[in-house]
């Protein structure tokens, strides 16, 4: 079986970057049938040309390691002289840039409509992704080699590694590596190039999950500017940016310009590409998630469910896209207490995910819990605790005890077993998880905050206060150098510490930190959300507790009148 290109043999030279774009085995079948063709092709000359071809393969480990002796050798059987393979590798050396000979194909990526591979979730169906990372190092190494470090072809592979880190949640491994590769890019293509922005892009990725959100949002500006100017306002790939910005504005509970960015990337995407184009229901999956998050859950449900019908008809009922739609839409209606629409959805997206990707697939495990989850709230306990049992058990057969995804299935397992008041089960599952994150995180880490915050909570739960206490505050105090003293996880952390310093009679502190929570809660999400009625219902409490009834009444018509003031501007703006 020979590899055609047309009506002739493949030419590395000619489409050598793409082809490192392409799935790894690729190459390795490139240079099988390469071998098939030298050794069996009846034409003579095709088998001469055959050998040539993997004389470059060897020589710079394209589908198979770097070996000059086997170079040489089929070199010596194409007959060529060893001044062609030196002009054939000089002119690999001297490769920039991605050139396309279809016109259309180099229409659509002037346009930012080409796409290239998902390579996370391309090699999870891998049977070993240790063995693809090693097949990219050595591909790397071998390039590098060969052609220098710095060459294109060794930065792609560096991404497309780093991405298979990214996509197992190894984030600070592949910050490391991006951060270099940045700066080879930088160096050798300029910081306006492309590839420089779209590197660039996934560092401010990697850098949100691992915390840095400042210099995320930082780098996220700078290439949505330099994209703005080069390629235009409605170019797909500045729309990218606007979105990815709009994530980590999200992030910061900025949420008044991630909605502004995510609008504008809904509508650029729509203007370019039509209605009925996938990238415009991820951009609608983006602003119901935002919309969520402000507490306005009817208009996220709105776009939540043209998200899924649109997917439905473009992409098919089990399409991994629909599914994800399918499941937010469960979340929202969750929240909103309409546990009979979120069930069959949260079941069909678990029927689905078996089906197409298999019993032990993540998304399969996570479609488990969240049924899981979804029991609980609608006090199913028995049947919530042994699916979230089950996820628990597949997530660490398929992950491994320590996988960020895995200790998520032993704290919801811990929350569903709190549920039924057993909070010394709990309590252990809970001490698992901080454990396992102080060891995989930095000190300051929001996981491991969020994990104080949780243990702390169940601490309250058995009455041990002061327990309880030392962890919301060191919870609040990474949340709020991470975060900002507004953000919704620093809010939630303030609002615990001052519930308990409230429990202890210490009035005047509570009142302090409750009063500023509610007038956080209220800039941000406004006088209808259920976290700013939370608010106000702690504050009403310890001003009770302190005999302030004037200033109760004080706080309540105030309150009422401005809530009032807010639903006619909202149906003013409706109108």
């Amino acid at each position: 079986m020979g590899i055609q290109l047309l009506t002739g043999l493949v030419q590395i030279t000619l489409h050598f970057l793409q082809l490192l774009l392409s799935h790894y085995r690729l190459r390795q079948h490139i240079k099988e049938c390469l071998v098939e063709r030298a050794y069996h092709d009846p034409d003579i000359e095709v088998r001469q040309k055959a050998a040539f071809q993997l004389a470059i393969c060897y020589s710079v480990g394209f589908g198979c390691s770097r070996n000059e002796m086997e170079a040489e050798k089929w070199l010596k059987l194409s007959k060529n002289p060893t001044s062609e393979l030196s002009s054939a590798i000089f002119f690999l050396r001297d490769e920039q840039d991605i050139v396309y000979e279809n016109k259309a194909i180099v229409a659509l990526v002037r346009n930012g409509n080409f796409q290239s591979l998902e390579y996370g979730l391309e090699y999870r169906q891998e049977p070993s992704l240790h063995k693809v990372e090693e097949e990219y190092k050595r591909e790397i190494h071998d390039l590098s080699a060969a052609l220098g470090p710095d060459h294109v072809g060794v930065l792609i592979l560096r991404m497309i590694l780093a991405g298979i880190m990214m996509d197992q949640g190894r984030f600070p491994e592949a910050e490391q590596a991006v951060r270099q590769t940045l700066d080879m890019y930088t160096a050798r293509l300029g910081p306006g190039h492309q590839e420089t922005l779209r590197c660039t892009n996934v560092l401010a990725t990697i850098l949100e999950e691992n915390d840095k959100f400042d210099e995320s949002k930082s780098l996220h500006k700078i290439v949505l500017e330099q994209r703005v100017r080069l390629l235009g306002p409605n170019h797909l790939d500045t729309l990218e940016s606007a979105r990815q910005l709009s994530t980590v504005l999200q992030s910061l509970g900025e949420y008044d310009e991630a909605g502004a960015m995510a609008t504008r990337d809904y509508e650029g995407r729509l203007v370019v590409l039509g209605e009925k184009h996938p990238a415009v229901y991820e951009s609608m999956a983006n602003v119901a998630s935002i919309t969520q998050d402000m507490g306005h859950l009817n208009d996220s449900v709105w776009w939540n469910e043209r998200a899924l019908e649109g997917r439905t008809q473009v992409l098919g009922r089990e399409h991994p896209q629909t599914l994800t739609s399918m499941s937010n839409l469960a979340s929202v209606l969750q929240e909103l207490g309409e546990y009979e629409g979120a069930e069959p959805l949260f079941l069909e997206d678990l029927e689905l995910s078996r089906r197409t990707l298999g019993e032990e697939h993540q998304d399969t495990i996570t479609a488990l819990s969240n049924l899981g989850l979804l029991y609980m709230d609608m006090e199913r306990y028995d049947e919530s605790e042994q699916i979230t049992r089950d996820a628990l058990t597949m997530g660490e057969k398929v992950q491994g005890h320590d996988h960020s995804a895995t200790l998520i299935g032993r704290s919801n397992l811990a929350l569903v077993l709190e549920r039924t008041e057993r909070y010394g089960e709990a309590e252990e599952l809970l001490r698992e998880v901080l454990h396992s994150r102080e060891k995989l995180f930095e000190p300051s880490n929001l996981l491991i905050a969020t994990s104080m915050y949780n243990l702390a909570q169940n601490y309250a739960h058995q009455g041990r206060l002061e327990e309880a206490m030392r962890l919301h505050d060191e919870a609040l105090q990474i949340r709020k150098t991470k975060l900002g003293e507004k953000h919704p996880f620093t809010l939630e952390s303030m609002a615990e510490v001052g519930h308990i310093m409230r429990v202890w009679h210490r009035f005047l502190e509570a009142e302090d930190l409750l009063r500023t929570v509610l007038r956080s809660r209220v800039e941000a999400l406004g006088y209808d959300h259920s976290d700013t009625h939370d608010a106000l219902g702690e504050l009403i409490c310890v001003l009770h507790d302190q005999g302030k009834s004037k200033e109760v009444a004080e706080e309540l018509g105030r309150f009422a009148e401005a809530q009032g003031a807010e639903e006619e501007s909202d149906e003013e703006i409706v109108q």
